[in-house]
């Protein structure tokens, strides 16, 4: 039955294209014609900017490379950047389907684009962000030119008047990365093709460090210092530099070299070497992606005026905490599908196979195949430990409560506590200095399961607090108490049944600096036996920054068990909250007791930040996944009156009304990331496969989506949809640049187009996408 309703159609809302799909025609296809061999009279453009951080000028040349994979001679004079540090460089008589570019900076004096450029002898920071340096850095790219564009997401190459071919060349760090690679290659075999080679190694670099453009020269990318750039620059330009930015940050901070020069090459022969690797388990000095990602997370906050910063930060921290908690420590370069380069008819049907393949993978969910098996064990799993997880979860957060009242109880005593208790737990304290212990060790008995929990939390803050009382000459007393702290409590701590242990490891903890302030004037006042009272007060409370690491692991007691391994982030920053108001109430021999409140409150934060990553294990296979949520700067202020006292009849009610107001409008809405990550290696799943999925909020019932699927081979599925397209369409793109766009009115239609050109049809017809190819083939999905 056709399903006309957009909702309805799960291969665009689940973006999963999970339907059956019936082959029913093949055939090949060309990719047009290629430039013969020899030199060409066809004239070159090639534009760009060279950043490292910030837009380097300098001298640019485009070289010849040779069969042995050195650089050969220059195609025409050396060009010099512009005032707007860009260049444009202009040849004839091209030679094979591949060129070198190079930009040499002249030393200029330039902004600071990573969270340090320059370290002293030793070792301390001597440029940092945004501060003045001068940089002597060379960056290039290789470029593959041909008569029809480069895989690519959005096309590098269009037609000059004269049908000269106009390409762009962005240099950076890993194109200069990607360039010594294909060096190498052809260095190490005669039998490699330059062009094959060179989109060979730009779609491997660009695989090992996230870029979503495999043709790594034509990837977007801005200048990190210009403020006018990042207020145009767009989520993709802003991600990428951010990537590199941080690739190179860390290249300086991992002891590389003392500037951004030296430490690109100490990346850069590294990386040739035998790659990088995701995480390692002791710092060895030599530069992970883990690391890249930490610095780009320390460069994001120092910048202004992004417009996509909030949608891209949720996206770094995502893919940070992934790499941190699910990453391997085995160095590599990179995978490039098999069939990279393809294009036209044969790129076409290579794609629709990708998404045959991702149909079958999602078949797993299905009970008719082996990958249930996963499933299975994990549902039964969660069935048996069901309400083991529940009282352990418990009896923690029993513990933690006692705990955090205790820490109070201790601020607020007297004298020195040893001890304190609360339903039946008692936290015994211990002192070191400035640094105050608290443990639990017992049995806590919840809903008659007795759980065995240890917890401890040390605290080492700081707390500065004053009060003062002023006499007022109408009588009344005005009150101030002030305050101010920042403090660091280390957690860990363990709940265990005779089914299950739930472990808070160490390193876990919570860390925050906030202040106070709250002023109150009181008064009162007696007249023939009536009292009347009075009170108004201000109360201010910031938290500048507060932080939560929780590192967890829940074991199933079992022979094979099913386990969890993973860890929490919190982040809170500019959390402010004020109350101002008055109170006032009478009462007397023969006036009852009356009363009345009002007040306003205002809560607002900058951001809040939380993330979620770990392991999910069983016997048959393991789900490894990170996710992140990033909410924008929100504000919310309330008025409250209350009132008691006397009504109809002589009884007295109470009264309240509250009257909330926020920041959330069509023009002034709170902006909210959301990133998930999930990597799956289960039994009887052909291919590996990494799903990462991107939300933001670009309205206040508006937002974007973004699904990437990345196999272990290289090959990849990027979905798109925003909101506010006109109707409601998603383009799919995978790793050679071929995009189906798929539009859902009444029915479904698109079609998919290589390098620009349509190769395909979409129709729907009572609920059957059929896809139609030129050669007159045509294959069928059941929606």
């Amino acid at each position: 039955m056709a399903q006309t309703s957009f909702g309805k159609h799960r291969l665009l809302s689940a973006l999963s294209l999970s339907s059956i799909l019936v082959a029913c025609g093949g055939g090949g296809g060309s990719d047009g014609p290629a430039l013969p061999v020899g030199p060409q009279p066809v004239d070159v453009e090639i534009s760009g900017q060279a950043l490292a951080g910030s837009a380097l000028s300098g001298v640019v040349n485009v070289y010849r490379v040779t069969e042995d994979g050195e650089r050969g001679e220059a195609y025409t004079d050396e060009v010099t950047t512009s005032e707007n540090k860009d260049y444009s460089i202009s040849f004839s008589g091209l030679e094979g389907d591949a060129v070198l570019v190079e930009l040499t900076s002249d030393g200029s004096e330039v902004l600071c684009g990573l969270p340090v450029c320059e370290r002293d002898g030793d070792g301390n920071a001597a440029v940092s962000y945004g501060e003045s340096h001068r940089p002597t850095i060379s960056l290039s790219g290789m470029v593959v030119i041909r008569q029809s564009p480069t895989p690519s997401s959005s096309s590098a190459i269009t037609r000059a008047e004269g049908g000269g071919l106009k390409l762009t060349a962005n240099l950076n760090a890993i194109t200069k990365m990607a360039a010594l690679l294909a060096l190498q290659d052809v260095k190490s075999n005669d039998t490699n093709v330059l062009k094959d080679v060179v989109i060979a190694s730009n779609a491997k670099v660009a695989n090992r460090f996230g870029i979503g453009d495999l043709n790594l020269v034509d990837a977007p990318q801005v200048d990190l210092t210009n403020p006018t750039a990042l207020g145009n620059a767009n989520k993709n330009a802003l991600e990428n530099s951010l990537k590199i930015s941080g690739l190179l940050g860390a290249a300086v901070t991992q002891g590389k070299g003392n500037a951004i020069d030296t430490a690109l090459d100490g990346l850069s022969s590294d990386y040739l070497a035998q790659g990088l690797a995701d995480r390692e388990e002791v710092n060895s000095g030599a530069v992970t992606v883990e690391e890249s990602l930490e610095e780009a997370l320390l460069l994001i906050d120092k910048l202004s005026g992004a417009p996509a910063k909030d949608e891209v930060k949720t996206v770094l921290t995502t893919a940070e905490a992934d790499a941190q908690t699910n990453g391997s420590t085995a160095s590599t370069q990179g995978n490039v599908p098999a069939n990279i380069g393809e294009q036209g008819l044969v790129a076409t049907k290579a794609m629709v196979s990708q998404i045959r393949d991702l149909i079958a993978a999602s078949d797993m969910f299905t009970p008719t195949t082996s990958q249930a098996a996963f499933r299975d064990e994990v549902e039964a799993t969660e069935l048996l430990l069901a309400a083991d997880l529940d009282v352990t979860s418990a009896a923690l957060e029993a513990a933690g409560t006692a705990i955090g009242n205790a820490i109070e109880a201790y601020e607020n005593s007297s004298t020195p506590l040893t001890s304190y208790s609360e339903n039946g737990i008692t936290v015994a304290i211990t002192t070191s200095g400035n640094t105050v212990s608290y443990s639990v060790d017992q049995d806590v008995v919840i809903e008659t399961v007795t759980v065995a929990v240890t917890a401890t939390a040390v605290d080492a803050g700081n707390m500065v607090e004053n009060m003062t009382s002023t006499s007022n000459a109408d009588g009344s007393t005005t009150e101030t108490y002030t305050g101010s702290g920042d403090g660091e409590v280390a957690l860990s701590g363990s709940a265990e049944t005779d089914k299950v242990t739930m472990t808070l490891k160490s390193g876990s903890k919570l860390v925050a600096k906030f202040s106070y302030n709250d002023e109150s004037t009181y008064k009162q006042t007696s007249d023939a036996g009536t009292t009347s009272e009075t009170d108004e007060w201000s109360d201010r409370f910031t938290l500048d920054s507060a932080s939560l690491v929780i590192d967890v692991a829940i074991t199933e007691k079992a022979a094979n068990p099913v386990a969890f391994t993973g860890s929490m982030n919190m982040s809170l920053t500019g959390l402010n909250s004020t109350t101002a108001g008055n109170y006032e109430n009478s009462y007397g021999p023969t006036e009852p007791y009356s009363d009345s409140e009002t007040y306003t409150e205002t809560t607002s934060y900058n951001e809040f930040t939380a993330s979620l990553s770990g392991e999910l294990s069983a016997p048959s296979g393991s789900f490894t996944g990170s996710m992140s949520f990033t909410a924008g700067a929100y504000s919310v202020t309330c008025d409250v009156e209350s009132s008691y006292g006397p009504r109809d009849f002589g009884f007295s009610t109470y009264e309240e009304s509250e009257t909330c107001v926020d920041t959330d409008t069509n023009s002034d809405f709170a902006e909210v990331s959301f990133s998930v990550i999930l990597n799956l290696d289960v039994a009887g799943v052909s291919d590996d496969m990494r799903m990462a999925f991107s939300a933001d909020r670009n309205g206040l019932e508006d937002g974007e989506l973004e699904l990437d699927f990345t196999y272990e081979d290289g090959r990849a599925l990027t979905f798109d949809y925003n909101s506010r397209t006109a109707n409601r369409t998603v383009n799919v793109t995978n790793h050679n640049g071929v995009v189906m766009r798929v539009i859902a009115q009444e029915t479904v239609s698109g079609d998919i187009k290589s390098a620009g050109t349509k190769y395909a049809e979409l129709d729907e017809d009572a609920g059957i996408l059929t896809v139609t190819y030129t050669d007159g083939t045509f294959e069928s999905f059941a929606l």
